[in-house]
């Protein structure tokens, strides 16, 4: 009776119980009922198998049906964006909308199926990257004899897709996501990394990177931590945490920026057409301000959302009117060391970037307190704000914070590294 009363509970304890019936079975007093209750045991986890292939069955049906919905009924309204669609699984469920997409692609050479490929892997939803991983796993296992001639310098591919295909699947071995989808993603990355094989290092051209601008302004800063990172932190959230996080960092540099919703009249009766016209971004002026300077913007917020995209500012617009609150200083500092040796990369920058932006001083202050929520579980962001942090603590702050906040770090990691290096003896003077 309690083996049925658990129901779908029942795969979490197999272990315990397994246990408990092979002792049973064990004694010799109880070996009868204990084979009775195994009998009863495994026909109930049979059953409860079949329930989850059914339940797996009718959510596939759910999403074929939504795939078919959105690609199939709508191919007109889509219209030339269908051929943007990361790659879809290739199993037979997805065969019309797969279809659909090849249409709207036209004829793709292999060349152009990894330049998809570059971008999917690009892309700032995990499961999207994850998704196109697979596919091109399976890609090159298909294609593994014009993938070998490509190494070996035989095939015509462009060597600047290779280049950045490689690229990516490395950053994807090194995806900072701590889900389970997001360890999959290594794995599957590490396995075509491997199916390309040993490429020519003298072939590869890198990536550039982006520099750290030392001489850059507030409102640089600002536009950029949003443009790049806060607005694809938010899209890309896999849970509400995150994205409230990225959602208050965007308010408050907003508020530093000086924007504001628009209180247009048309712009409050209608929500669309404000996204429409692009009117309900304007700048807040300082002291007291009448209805008809509300219809303005001030010069600093007028040039700042004159930066944004369109696409960007559907993102923010909510954000304009958002009521989310800052947690106390007080609480975001803690006490102890920012290093310890059992701490992971992640927690490390975590902990060094908490204390920097506690001591930071100046119109810089503001902005990194904007960002303390968001840095805990976005590491593009964490990496991106960090050479900020460092140079406003070095420039501005105090000799104390200097040495303890920005050198302490860098000594922990020379005391590890001397750690594991042999020490010799002096040679000769």
């Amino acid at each position: 009776m309690l083996i049925n009363m658990m129901g779908s509970l029942l795969p979490t304890y197999v272990p315990k119980l397994m246990v408990l019936l092979m002792h049973a079975i064990g004694k010799e007093a109880l070996q009868s009922e204990g084979f009775a209750v195994l009998h009863i045991f495994i026909k109930q986890l049979a059953k409860e198998r079949e329930n989850e292939n059914e339940s797996a069955c009718l959510q596939l049906a759910k999403i074929v049906e939504i795939l078919e919905e959105l690609v199939s009924e709508n191919r007109l309204i889509l219209k030339e964006h269908i051929r943007e669609f990361p790659p879809l699984p290739s199993i037979p469920a997805l065969t019309e909308v797969n279809k659909v997409i090849q249409e709207a692609r036209g004829l793709m050479t292999l060349k152009d199926q990894l330049r998809d490929v570059v971008e999917g892997l690009n892309h700032e939803n995990l499961n999207v990257r994850y998704t196109v991983a697979c596919e091109l796993s399976k890609l090159l296992k298909l294609r593994r004899d014009y993938v070998t001639a490509v190494v070996t310098g035989e095939g015509d591919l462009d060597m600047d897709v290779l280049s950045s295909l490689i690229t990516y699947l490395r950053r994807g071995c090194a995806e900072e996501s701590r889900t389970s989808v997001g360890q999959r993603l290594k794995l599957v990355c590490a396995n075509c990394l491997g199916a390309l094989g040993a490429v020519d290092p003298a072939k590869v051209k890198r990536v550039p990177s982006q520099r750290f601008k030392i001489a850059c302004s507030d409102d640089d800063l600002i536009c950029e931590l949003i443009h790049k990172h806060l607005a694809r932190a938010f899209r890309a959230a896999p849970d509400t945490i995150i994205q409230d996080s990225a959602a208050l960092a965007i308010q408050e540099l907003l508020k530093i920026a000086g924007c504001e919703a628009s209180l247009d009249d048309n712009v409050a009766a209608s929500t669309s057409q404000m996204l429409k016209d692009r009117k309900y971004l304007k700048a807040s002026s300082s002291g007291a301000k009448s209805a008809d300077d509300c219809s303005e913007m001030n010069g600093r917020g007028q040039r700042l959302c004159d930066r944004f995209s369109n696409y960007v500012k559907e993102i923010i617009a909510p954000c304009l009117t958002s009521r989310f609150q800052l947690p106390n200083v007080a609480e975001f500092a803690s006490a102890g060391p920012i290093y310890r040796p059992s701490m992971s990369f992640r927690r490390w920058i975590f902990f060094w970037i908490k204390k920097l932006i506690v001591y930071a001083t100046r119109s810089r202050a503001s902005i990194f307190n904007a960002c303390r929520g968001i840095v805990r579980h976005d590491m593009q962001t964490a990496m991106y704000l960090l050479p900020y942090l460092v140079l406003n603590a070095v420039c501005h702050g105090t000799d104390e914070l200097s040495v303890d906040q920005v050198c302490y770090p860098f000594k922990c990691l020379r005391i590890q590294i001397c750690q594991f290096v042999p020490r010799t003896s002096p040679g000769p003077t």
